[in-house]
């Protein structure tokens, strides 16, 4: 895409454009990653730029050339729920809002106009990554591309240094057959022909089907270890790599809803949002990175203070009085039949189901959720889907949700990538509690996609999970900031990553008697069974994940990461009475043990692991000190592992437990190289089954 700004056009911009004040920083220090989840009520000034420009191109009208859209305004931005909205306006939109030409000078109405915010931030190479919605309407792009501008005003030659991901796309170069499986993942360093390189690419999952959807580049200025190239991902999924025209500039990084001049498509349409959850760039900052240096870094910007603020929506309330009730229900039905002189103030209040289609559907939700509102604690039967996110939505401390017998496959949005939520607040004496009505045969919790998104979140503190089956998402059971949550007798399978996590301050939470396999088989670096807390080089979440417990649960097969890997800056963390099955682990992403202990305080007692010949795997157990002062103090003892052989596949030891600078003190354990169980926690035998430098030999006192 082509948004160089001549001389003539910065100084008429300059002119009619009164700019947020720019600086040219430079890029993030080492450790800096940029993350923006867009909690706050507008745009963080601090972060972020608003466009107020045009291009795309000119067309013919009345044999006079003009331009082809209406450009970018900031009054077609908005922050709502935790979404960053960018709306577009397309031929058929008849409203107050004026866009611009490339002048500057306004135009007589707001067609084909857009959207469009830049970080103040200037990024070389990293990894971008950010989850959104494509506007699902041919003619609007949905667009993600970093930018840096140069001209040099003697020679008259442009730099352009830019990498794009743009939606629609298509499947070669000629302006047809634009589709939403199509992408155009392009890489540039100048502006002519030989300077730019387009990347026809076809993602395999239509992007248009109302779905939140991961979208990451890996730009790469290379070093002595890594080679210049771009690696775009959808849905984690490597689909496409460019290695020509790789930019060295570091530069913003854009996000915009634009309308191209005829290769998107034509805009036959009223209104359309292209919507984005959060953003992360991590910087690599490799020796190929080069400073910025824009020749118009403070031109085409608007006012921050322009955006639109919306009112907040209160779902139902479609006669936009501020309250849901009974009033709005007779309006719907009215609306439904076709009255005459019926008209809803806001039709969105009342899409339950979020499809952007008003109907029946949508009215027996709008009801079951009024009655539901005003219910007391009580036991609720759900039969399908669309009630089972109702009594969700609706939960209260006390209530028992019972999932009759059958597949619930979730349908609908995914804000945050969350399927099935529940986010009400039991507590002690009143837990809310999800279970199957047939624990011989129990209900079945389906995801979409092994690639995207997680089947069951808990925000909401006092839940209990039982008896449920768990599927077809990337994550299986995600357990966010919840406090005393107890997932029991649940089965997790068929999971793209892990299958369930204790994430972003869960504390005192269970996981008992599961059963979870087949794990990792999108991404088997990150497969595990059960995760216990983040990362350190993971932002967004809080690390204060204490004093979880996993509990007599079955633990394979066909988990590809560890069974249990718990985090630095976690403590206190139980693992008992388990059983680890290692068939399928697939050492990828250094996974070569049972359990992974990088936390404080972790006591692992009384369970079980085979082997199961897999020479992926390269010692039983594990602790790490990844961080100063974690990976210590651990309790290990009672534990029985089957290993198979006394040598590993690297020709090590095959050691019982691997804890180099990490605190232990151990009893009890045993392990067998064939089928003879013997006790490894004779001091005189420390090297040949314990790989710790600071071990204590203890007992049951």
């Amino acid at each position: 895409m082509k948004k160089g700004v001549s001389l003539f056009l910065s100084a008429a911009m300059l002119l009619s454009v009164s700019p947020a004040s720019v600086s040219q920083t430079t890029a993030a220090a080492d450790t800096d990653v940029f993350y923006e989840d867009f909690s706050g009520e507008t745009l963080d000034s601090d972060k972020w730029l608003v466009a107020y420009k045009n291009w795309g191109g000119k067309v013919t009208e009345n044999g006079v050339k003009v331009d082809y859209n209406g450009g970018v305004i900031p009054q077609n931005i908005s922050v709502n729920n935790g979404k960053l909205i960018l709306k577009g306006n397309g031929n058929l939109y008849d409203g107050d809002l004026k866009g611009i030409n490339k002048d500057g000078s306004l135009r007589s109405d707001g067609k084909r106009t857009g959207a469009a915010i830049a970080t103040k931030e200037y990024f070389a190479s990293g990894s971008y990554e950010i989850m959104a919605k494509a506007a699902p309407e041919l003619g609007a792009c949905s667009a993600i591309w970093t930018f840096e501008y140069e001209e040099d005003w003697d020679t008259g030659e442009i730099t352009n240094h830019e990498i794009d991901i743009e939606m629609p796309g298509r499947p070669k170069s000629e302006k047809k057959n634009q589709s939403f499986q199509y992408a155009l993942c392009n890489t540039w360093i100048g502006e002519n022909e030989g300077e730019y390189k387009t990347g026809y690419t076809d993602i395999g999952v239509n992007q248009a089907d109302g779905a939140f959807h991961k979208y990451r580049f890996d730009w790469h200025t290379g070093d002595q270890n890594e080679k210049a190239r771009v690696e775009f991902y959808f849905d984690d999924v490597l689909t496409y790599t460019s290695t020509e025209y790789i930019p060295t500039k570091e530069g913003r990084l854009w996000l915009g809803l634009w309308f191209p001049n005829a290769w998107a498509g034509t805009p036959d349409f009223d209104e359309t949002d292209f919507e984005i959850d959060y953003i992360r760039i991590t910087p690599f900052h490799e020796s190929g990175d080069a400073k910025q240096n824009e020749t118009y870094p403070e031109d085409g910007w608007g006012n921050i203070s322009d955006i639109t603020i919306p009112a907040p929506v209160i779902q139902g309330d479609i006669n936009i009085d501020g309250q849901f009730n009974i009033s709005d229900v007779i309006l719907l039905q009215k609306w439904l039949l076709a009255f005459p002189d019926t008209s809803l103030g806001n039709w969105k209040a009342g899409d339950f189901n979020d499809d952007y289609v008003l109907n029946t559907l949508d009215f027996n939700m709008m009801k079951h959720a009024l009655f539901s509102s005003v219910h007391t604690a009580n036991t609720i039967r759900v039969t399908n889907t669309e009630e089972l996110k109702t009594a969700l939505e609706n939960a209260k401390a006390g209530d028992e949700i019972v999932l009759a017998e059958g597949e619930y496959i979730y349908s609908g949005s995914t804000a945050k990538g969350y399927m099935f939520k529940c986010t009400a607040e039991g507590t002690e004496n009143n837990p809310i509690i999800l279970r199957s009505e047939n624990t011989e045969n129990p209900a079945i919790l389906s995801g979409t996609s092994t690639a995207v998104n997680s089947v069951l979140v808990v925000t909401g503190d006092y839940w209990e999970i039982r008896n449920l089956k768990v599927t077809n998402g990337q994550k299986g059971i995600m357990v966010n900031d919840s406090n005393h949550t107890k997932v029991i007798d649940c089965e997790v399978y068929n999971i793209g990553s892990e299958g369930i996590h204790f994430r972003d301050n869960s504390c005192y939470d269970l996981a008992e008697n599961c059963y979870v396999h087949d794990t990792g088989v999108v991404s088997p670096g990150f497969g595990e069974a059960i995760y216990i807390g983040s990362a350190h080089s993971t932002t967004g979440y809080g690390f204060d994940c204490h004093y979880n417990t996993v509990r007599g649960c079955r633990l394979g097969p066909n988990v590809a990461a560890e069974h249990v890997d718990v985090k630095e800056y976690t403590i206190g963390t139980i693992i008992e009475d388990c059983i680890f099955d290692g068939t399928g682990m697939s050492g990828e992403n250094s996974a070569k043990s049972f359990v992974n202990i990088k936390g404080n305080d972790c006591i692992l007692r009384n369970n079980t692991g085979y082997r199961n010949g897999n020479d992926k795997i390269q010692r039983a157990f594990e602790q790490n000190n990844v961080v100063d002062g974690w990976g210590q103090n651990a309790l290990v003892y009672g534990n029985k592992v089957y290993m198979d052989t006394a040598t590993n596949a690297l020709g090590k030891k095959m050691y019982f437990l691997n804890a180099w600078n990490c605190s232990c003190t151990v009893w009890n354990n045993y392990m067998a190289y064939n089928d003879a169980l013997f006790s490894v926690d004779s001091e005189k035998d420390h090297w040949n089954y314990y790989n710790c430098n600071m071990i204590t030999y203890g007992d049951a006192s």
